[in-house]
């Protein structure tokens, strides 16, 4: 922990005296200040099993009780200790998530273990009742000099040179969030064995988004899970489009035959995650698809490729854009043929609409009866 001696006292003193019908704690403070890691670190120090949810995943009563309720009233397994830990609490939001602050209270009164809650805004109107269930524990920001040696230190551990003016550049720049100022001297030390001051000026004060063909690099670049995975939660793209860049650039980066295998095994992973999440609508699988889709793409190379790639857009987005008209102009058509077929659109457009494209080039008389249906000849014209 860096520069968070106060909220670790707290947070210990917490622990030691706990007892069934105890507050459960609130880890609240800035992203990157170490109150994931705080509670990582005292379950592996006191040899405890650690169950964790992320409450943005979690997002109502029926789940909430469904994963949390049996784990906080049970022993483990092996009978140790157990610590419950709910990420992101301030991440409930909106209709999807009601009733999830009140299972989750009443979950906190009955739980046999201490439930430590994390958030960053602890102030969010939505979590007003539960703030009286906890006992706060403030995160600050991660102090500048702190920072500094701290990343001298992992420096050092990796055999990489770096000026001490860049690190107090790449310090400051990540405004007080130590993980953000990890990954950035991670993308800096990509190619290199000696960080300068002009190398870190490049980063410029951090943005929260990244552009797409930056998160691209990192991915490809980086052997390290977590800053894969950081990589495409800081850009303005879903999970499922990311999906596709991936694909169409493995073999623009890699050129190994073994590690684009690798690469593409991770992405058919991912594409089972994403099946689920489509047939169950359970949209927790999204994020095991972001996981072992980033982080196996980026751990699928040996080492990495010390090149400049240019990276390219994936082909099937450019197709689906290039065709958007006509196909929002079919699915048009094929409502208009609903009444007559006695059939979805969506269906229409899927099995009937291949075989009324037959029907209209081999017999033009055809035509003339699905302009008796309604349809204009722009229309018409689309299935021949």
């Amino acid at each position: 922990m860096i520069g968070q001696s106060k909220a670790m006292d707290a947070f210990l003193y917490w622990y030691d005296s706990w007892q069934p019908g105890s507050q459960a704690a609130l880890l609240h403070g800035g992203p990157g200040t170490g109150k994931t890691s705080l509670v990582h670190a005292l379950a592996r120090e006191r040899s405890l099993d650690i169950i964790e949810i992320n409450a943005s995943d979690t997002r109502n009563a029926e789940a909430m009780q469904a994963l949390l309720g049996g784990a906080s009233r049970q022993q483990s397994i092996f009978r140790r200790g157990k610590i419950i830990l709910v990420d992101e609490v301030d991440g409930l939001s909106g209709k999807e998530d009601r009733g999830g602050v009140g299972a989750l209270i009443k979950i906190l009164g009955e739980s046999r273990f201490p439930v430590a809650l994390t958030a960053n805004d602890p102030y969010d109107e939505k979590l007003k009742t539960l703030r009286s269930h906890v006992a706060m524990i403030p995160f600050g920001k991660v102090h500048l000099n702190s920072m500094v040696a701290r990343l001298r230190t992992i420096c050092k551990i990796e055999g990489i040179e770096c000026d001490d003016d860049a690190l107090k550049h790449v310090a400051r720049t990540s405004g007080g969030d130590f993980r953000a100022a990890l990954t950035d001297m991670e993308t800096l030390s990509i190619g290199r064995k000696k960080i300068e001051k002009g190398h870190a000026d490049a980063l410029g004060y951090r943005e929260q988004e990244q552009n797409v063909f930056e998160a691209m690099r990192i991915i490809f670049k980086t052997r390290t899970l977590t800053t894969a995975v950081d990589a495409i939660e800081r850009i303005d793209k879903d999970t499922e489009e990311m999906f596709w860049w991936l694909e169409q650039n493995i073999t623009n980066e890699y050129g190994d035959p073994q590690e684009i295998a690798k690469a593409f095994e991770a992405l058919a992973a991912a594409d089972v995650m994403h099946s689920r999440v489509r047939k169950y609508q359970n949209w927790r699988f999204m994020k095991y698809m972001r996981d072992v889709m980033c982080g196996g793409v980026a751990l699928a190379k040996r080492g990495a490729y010390e090149k400049f790639t240019r990276y390219a857009p994936p082909q099937r987005l450019i197709a689906y854009a290039r065709t958007r008209a006509r196909r929002n102009a079919m699915r048009s058509a094929c409502e208009k043929l609903t009444p007559q077929v006695h059939a979805s659109s969506r269906k229409i457009v899927r099995d009937v609409a291949p075989l009324l494209s037959v029907m209209v080039r081999n017999d033009p008389e055809f035509a003339a009866q699905l302009s008796n249906a309604g349809l204009t000849e722009d229309e018409i014209t689309l299935f021949s």
